[in-house]
């Protein structure tokens, strides 16, 4: 009896057409985080333009420490972050399998924290909240506007081209954990 069930079942289940699975609804991908840069470069505020400017030198002050270098980027997402401080000329490249420090022309994966700020400040560039920023005046052909950090209470200093380029940033601080940033940017 229990072979008779089973090719019973057997039968059965062979017997019946196979049919089409349903078609599912195809789920969309996320971007890719290498997303290409503007087609019109300079659109936007100069917070957009600095993330996603493709090269610009730069020299930057964060608390006592001071660097100057240069960022170039393929595609936001892709960039190189090339600096010099204390006698030392780091490298940060970033790609989809993450940040690869240098020192040196050598592989480092102890880079310092300065270093860590540099890159964060050139390729991620903080945008806080902020109050209503106020123009302070012109000078030189750049607007000088003026705000407060909401979250740290800073006062921020930021002269932007006619372009709408970041031609300098200067911060008031906050203490250790937020100190006093300027990046100028050629």
């Amino acid at each position: 009896m229990k072979k008779a069930w089973l090719v019973l079942v057997l039968v059965v289940a062979c017997g019946k057409e196979a049919t089409a699975p349903k078609p599912q609804p195809v789920a969309k991908k996320s971007p890719s985080p290498l997303a290409p840069l503007p087609a019109q470069r300079g659109e936007g505020d100069y917070v957009e333009w600095v993330r996603g400017a493709p090269a610009f030198k730069f020299h930057i002050t964060i608390g006592n420490e001071s660097a100057e270098g240069q960022l170039t980027r393929a595609r936001v997402g892709e960039e190189r972050v090339q600096f010099k401080v204390k006698g030392d000329e780091w490298t940060a490249t970033r790609s989809v399998k993450g940040v690869a420090w240098t020192r040196n022309g050598k592989p480092d994966t102890n880079e310092p924290a300065f270093a860590d700020r540099v890159y964060q400040w050139m390729t991620l560039f903080p945008d806080p909240a902020k109050s209503k920023p106020e123009v302070v005046g012109t000078e030189g052909g750049e607007t000088h506007l003026r705000f407060t950090n909401l979250n740290t209470n800073e006062t921020n200093d930021v002269w932007i081209r006619s372009d709408n380029h970041l031609a300098r940033l200067k911060t008031s601080g906050a203490g250790s954990a937020f100190p006093a940033v300027e990046i100028t940017i050629e």
